[in-house]
């Protein structure tokens, strides 16, 4: 809806409509010491894509892309992943010498809007939606993420984005992301 409001091109993750994201999340979340990495993976070479796209359209048309995802938010789980031993030392560092590489190519996104929610919080809102493939995440899990993603939003800070935490306790409309984002930062 952002994005509608002030014609952006939109960048969505398509949790629901890409098949293929689809099938890793059931075999992942069935076996994840078997698909943790080799989805980690693949997640990150479809952001990447899709952030070499967002920029390539900024270039041709100068307008403001959005993107519900991107490449410095995986890393989140797959760090995840390596912690809860999913994914292997060896694993994990072929990760990042690969994650490394691509950000060369990618610029930092100017302003990060972080929907800020409980653990307990995004637990229900899972149930609620009652996706196949996030049957049975455990609160747990959702805790360690939340832990980690703290940590993404420090180094993004640090590289120079706008960092933008939004109370997310209850769903809000576009007209309250206005009053809280600065959108002349990008």
């Amino acid at each position: 809806k952002l994005a509608e409001e002030y014609n952006f091109k939109l960048f969505e993750e398509g949790a629901d409509t890409n098949k293929e994201f689809v099938e890793y999340l059931i075999l992942y979340y069935k076996d994840p010491k078997r698909y943790a990495l080799e989805m980690q993976f693949w997640l990150m070479s479809t952001r990447f894509r899709q952030h070499q796209e967002a920029l390539n359209h900024i270039h041709k048309t100068g307008q403001t892309c959005i993107m519900d995802r991107s490449i410095y938010g995986d890393t989140v789980f797959a760090k995840r992943n390596f912690l809860d031993g999913n994914i292997s030392k060896l694993g994990y560092d072929s990760y990042l010498k690969h994650r490394d590489v691509m950000l060369q190519f990618l610029m930092v996104p100017q302003l990060t809007l972080y929907l800020d929610a409980t653990p307990e919080t995004c637990l229900e809102r899972i149930n609620m939606r009652n996706r196949t493939s996030e049957n049975g995440i455990p609160l747990e899990y959702l805790k360690g993420i939340d832990s980690l993603y703290n940590e993404l939003l420090v180094e993004l800070e640090d590289k120079g984005s706008h960092v933008k935490r939004i109370d997310w306790s209850q769903f809000r409309g576009v007209d309250h992301l206005k009053t809280v984002v600065d959108l002349s930062l990008i």
